[in-house]
């Protein structure tokens, strides 16, 4: 049975980004409905979902998007943990979409992008919305304050300075969130960035990877992403379980192992030949953490 879902409710995205170009050429010419997606999780596979993660491009684009998420969650018996994910360019619409499912899960979280300071975040995104990230924020801690708020940096060349990072971590602990971060990677099937440069300078690299045994030093993503760049492995991703495990859901309903596969599946499975076609392992945290979680399962 399926364990953990990233559900993409939308390509529609109104951020630039330098390292991602979905708001370009990657938009899904259809989109499922809020009863369709229903109808998609009833199925038995679904049933044992813990985690789902709603993402897009930016779900609150979607004017139906509180329909399509407590259609989704409403099919999820199993469900303990709930993540959004947002850009935090409309703040009332973020807040809107978490007051409609607040206090029906257990955990409950948003992942706010914020790429560093206001000058260097303009230059990663595109557009000035560095306010309305802070805005976002403030609002969801001061009227949601079950919510677990967490602020997430994509490292990319124009961001890559410490200053950054130092800058996020701050704020962070100003506005008492969670805070990771993780470099971007190069992906047609999800990110349609092939020919986008993604080289951090060397001495980049070193720096953030100091910063982060001191800054994260329990956390097993932030170490996964420290030995990629060792060794160019994740062990824990060597018998990768997407496609069964885990799954990635499109806007139009389709289904893949996961964002660096474009396999589309008609029911989970397991997928013997991933790193073959697709690159592999990956450092995106909707891959690790599910490997991760059951590995320990397996464990216990």
């Amino acid at each position: 049975m399926v364990k953990y879902a990233t559900i993409a409710i939308t390509n529609k995205c109104n951020s630039r980004c330098t390292m991602c170009n979905i708001w370009k050429t990657g938009i899904t010419p259809t989109e499922i409905n809020a009863e369709q997606f229903g109808d998609l999780f009833k199925q038995d596979y679904f049933k044992d979902i813990i985690d789902a993660s709603i993402s897009g491009g930016e779900p609150v684009l979607r004017k139906d998007a509180i329909d399509v998420v407590k259609s989704i969650i409403d099919n999820l018996p199993a469900l303990k943990h709930l993540w959004v994910n947002s850009n935090g360019t409309y703040p009332k619409r973020v807040l809107a979409l978490l007051e409609s499912v607040y206090g029906k899960i257990e955990n409950e979280y948003l992942c706010l992008s914020i790429e560093g300071r206001p000058e260097d975040m303009h230059k990663v995104r595109g557009i000035n919305c560095y306010d309305s990230v802070i805005q976002t924020a403030k609002l969801i801690r001061e009227q949601l304050p079950k919510i677990n708020v967490v602020f997430s940096t994509t490292i990319t060349p124009h961001n890559s300075n410490i200053a950054n990072l130092e800058h996020v971590a701050e704020l962070a602990s100003k506005y008492g969130c969670t805070y990771t971060f993780r470099f971007a990677n190069n992906n047609d099937d999800f990110y349609h960035n092939s020919d986008v440069n993604l080289c951090i300078p060397e001495e980049d690299v070193t720096t953030i990877m100091d910063f982060s045994r001191k800054f994260k030093a329990d956390d097993k993503f932030i170490a996964a992403q420290h030995n990629f760049f060792k060794t160019g492995q994740i062990d824990i991703m060597d018998n990768c379980l997407a496609g069964s495990e885990f799954v990635f859901v499109r806007p139009d309903g389709t289904m893949t192992p996961c964002i660096n596969s474009g396999r589309v599946i008609s029911k989970p499975m397991v997928i013997k030949d991933l790193g073959t076609k697709e690159k592999c392992p990956c450092c995106t945290e909707c891959c690790f953490y599910p490997m991760l979680s059951h590995k320990q399962s397996k464990q216990k």
